[in-house]
């Protein structure tokens, strides 16, 4: 499911570049190389006009980010989360190694080779993915670029932006941001709702979740 949605935001990615001139108005860039010169009959150099590969492909990346606010959103957040669990997965494999690790050589080379072919977590790697994508993105998007400058204006003062930083800490975090975590990984390994709020629950209370978040 990974590979079928990083597919189909490539195709969408790549859709753009024919839209570039009616979205933005963006030209392609006309620069000349040697091969490309026309000398004609009186000596005089022509340069042949050629469309540059790299600044097509920029303005197509930009104005998919413009018109596709909440694509792009998702394709970018969840690609980040996806690669940041992909680095806490290895180094959390490292580190079981380097604990497992005794003085007799022979035995770190089994325990080392264990760890080594161990099954990559696809469907935890999806949770983050999914999550990263939809709320990270998505809902974040609509939350402090959309919904966050009506209810406390678009100032940039001490008194607005402490509105908004406590707002976010006291309310859509312990409401929204945490919860929609644990929903979404319940999805991913088929459990029920009640489960993730009694797990989410828990680290609250029991394990301080909150305060490490903050």
């Amino acid at each position: 499911m990974t590979r079928r949605l990083l597919v189909s935001t490539a195709i969408a990615l790549f859709g753009c570049t024919n839209s570039v001139v009616s979205f933005s108005g963006v030209k392609p860039t006309v620069k000349s190389a040697p091969w490309l010169n026309i000398r004609g009959s009186d000596g005089s150099l022509t340069v042949r006009p050629t469309t540059s590969l790299k600044s097509t492909v920029l303005g197509a990346v930009d104005t998919f980010y413009k018109t596709m606010p909440l694509a792009s959103a998702f394709m970018t957040c969840g690609v980040k989360a996806s690669l940041a669990d992909i680095v806490a997965q290895k180094r959390a494999a490292k580190e079981v190694a380097q604990t497992a690790q005794t003085d007799d050589y022979e035995n770190d080379t089994l325990i080392l080779g264990e760890i080594d072919s161990a099954p990559f977590e696809k469907r935890r790697n999806l949770a983050f993915f999914l999550y990263g994508g939809l709320y990270q993105g998505m809902a974040q998007e609509i939350i402090f670029n959309e919904a966050f400058p009506i209810i406390f204006g678009q100032g940039t003062d001490l008194q607005t932006v402490f509105s908004k930083v406590l707002f976010d800490s006291l309310v859509i975090t312990p409401l929204l941001c945490l919860p929609v975590a644990y929903f979404v990984k319940s999805v991913i390994f088929q459990y029920s709702f009640k489960e993730a709020i009694n797990r989410y629950t828990d680290d609250v209370l029991k394990n301080g979740l909150l305060v490490k978040y903050w």
